[in-house]
């Protein structure tokens, strides 16, 4: 299958305008939000349970704690804690989480399964095929681009880290582009060349706010609500 999902971190203040854009072009998304951030406020009960009529809500730890930095008595109280607390107020399971920073181990992937999550996203960029790797059952989805413009070098720099020669080589055949349109519409050619993937765009609101990418983010969701030869999906639905 072709499929495009896209995901937006951290549930701040502009979480509505980035729904009416998504809404217009009838793009689907799952916000992961913690239940605060010290960074910045974040969207209340009130409104999440309001948003989660429309889309996924998943796991972003109680209070938006990078989870490798510490212990491992605390990353179980940020995870399952979340869990317990998105059941609550969305009155139903959540499925997906996702780190703050997208910073895991292996450890912290068995805690997620534990606390009951199905799935982990990632922040591994410039992957298109969705379920990038299954530790312990559980199913680490990787994405494809930032809503953020990143320069050339950081791309270079971000797989080389990560050891992703595969996507390093595609990325470099695609003469190394930075424009996120441009490398929008590359990565979905790729898809269609191997005749299965997913496009995977996954950003913040409050970023696009910062560096008022509004029109850039309306630009891609207009180009990916036309391509009628792939499917639309929520993280939730990449399970093992």
């Amino acid at each position: 299958m072709k499929i495009i999902t896209t995901s937006w971190d951290d549930g701040a203040l502009e979480e509505f305008k980035l729904a009416e854009i998504l809404n217009k072009y009838n793009i689907p998304a799952t916000l992961y939000i913690p239940r605060r951030n010290l960074e910045r406020p974040v969207i209340t009960e009130k409104q999440i349970k309001e948003l989660s009529t429309q889309f996924e809500i998943g796991g972003h730890t109680l209070n938006h704690v990078f989870l490798t930095t510490v212990p491992a008595s605390l990353q179980w109280q940020e995870i399952e804690g979340c869990y317990a607390w998105l059941k609550e107020i969305l009155d139903f399971s959540p499925v997906s989480f996702c780190a703050p920073k997208g910073l895991y181990t292996v450890g912290i992937v068995n805690m997620v399964k534990k606390a009951g999550f199905s799935n982990l996203r990632t922040t591994h960029l410039l992957d298109n095929k969705g379920v990038g790797t299954i530790i312990n059952g559980l199913p680490l989805l990787h994405t494809t681009l930032q809503l953020y413009e990143h320069k050339r070098m950081t791309y270079l720099k971000h797989l080389i880290k990560r050891n992703k020669t595969s996507n390093l080589i595609q990325w470099l055949s695609m003469h190394a582009e930075k424009d996120l349109l441009l490398l929008t519409e590359r990565q979905l050619i790729a898809i269609r060349k191997r005749g299965e993937g997913c496009f995977h765009l996954w950003g913040h609101s409050w970023e696009i706010e910062k560096y008022q990418l509004w029109k850039k983010l309306e630009s891609i969701c207009k180009f990916l609500s036309s391509q009628k030869d792939f499917s639309f999906s929520q993280n939730k639905d990449f399970n093992a």
